[in-house]
Order: structure tokens, then sequence, then C-alpha cells
């Protein structure tokens, strides 16, 4: 299944995009569907409908810190190696998609009642929401691939 057709199937199932990103990897990390969804719920919409960082970003620097975040207090070096990876991501992010702000990403204000149902009418978070939940994705994955040990991938399943 390509990134674009998971993301499509998350939102055919309700899911936000953090949801999206964060349960695509979450089982390659011991994290059922369910509990990546129970974590990521608040991260909908620029976190709660507040347009603030988008929720594919906020997914996929969940699973960032997954991967190479501390555990506890066991290795305080490997919160700086997160810190750098995601700043890659972000870098990354904002380059090939503009920003990592939902607001500037949808381009529409979905923090007022009309501008909510305007975006629900008009589609943009089956659209623009897909495609941004497939460039995190994607740009996870490169990054895994390039070896930075930061990500895997479990291919949707």
């Amino acid at each position: 299944m390509s990134h674009v057709e998971y993301a499509r199937k998350m939102f055919m199932e309700g899911c936000n995009c953090a949801q999206a990103v964060l349960s695509f990897f979450g089982p390659d990390m011991g994290m059922d569907k369910n509990t990546c969804c129970s974590i990521a719920a608040a991260f909908g919409a620029g976190i709660a409908y507040s347009q603030q960082t988008c929720g594919a970003v906020t997914g996929a620097v969940m699973v960032i810190g997954l991967r190479s975040g501390m555990k506890n207090t066991e290795i305080p070096e490997r919160t700086l190696e997160s810190y750098v990876t995601t700043k890659e991501f972000l870098r990354r992010f904002a380059a090939k998609n503009g920003s990592v702000n939902c607001r500037e990403l949808l381009a529409a204000d979905i923090t007022t009642p009309e501008g909510l149902a305007h975006a629900r009418e008009s589609g943009i978070f089956e659209t623009r929401c897909t495609a941004l939940i497939s460039s995190a994705i994607e740009i996870l994955e490169i990054m895994q691939g390039e070896g930075d040990g930061s990500v895997r991938n479990n291919g949707g399943t």
C-alpha cells in the first residue's frame, strides 16, 4: 500500500494526521495501532484544532523520539540525537511543503466553525492532509535509508 493510500485509509477510519503517521511506524516499534491512535489523538489539526504544528509533523516527531530518544534517564546523548534528527526532519518537511505550520499548509482557518465547515466541504483534509501525511512518511523513510537509525517503516501494515 502506498503512503497516499495508507493516509486516505486512515482518514476514512477517522484518524487525524498525527495518528496516521505514528500508526504507520508504530507496529515496528512494538505499538499496536490503537495505542498509536490514543497517543496521537490530540495532535490533529495542528494540535487540537489550534492550527499550530501540523499533525503529520508531530506524528513524525513522535516516531523519531520513539526510535532515537532517551529512555528514562539512561543515555542523555540520545536526547541530543533525537533533537538533531528532528531538526533535520523539520528542515526537510518545510523545504518540501513550504512550512510545518498547519494554518499555512492548509491555507485555511479551521479554528472557526465557518472555516472548518469550508475546509470539510472543499475536501482540504482528504487532499492536502493526505499529501502531508504521505510526505512525512516519505521523509522519515528517506532519513532511515540514509542510515540515521531513527526510524523504520512497517509498510503500513
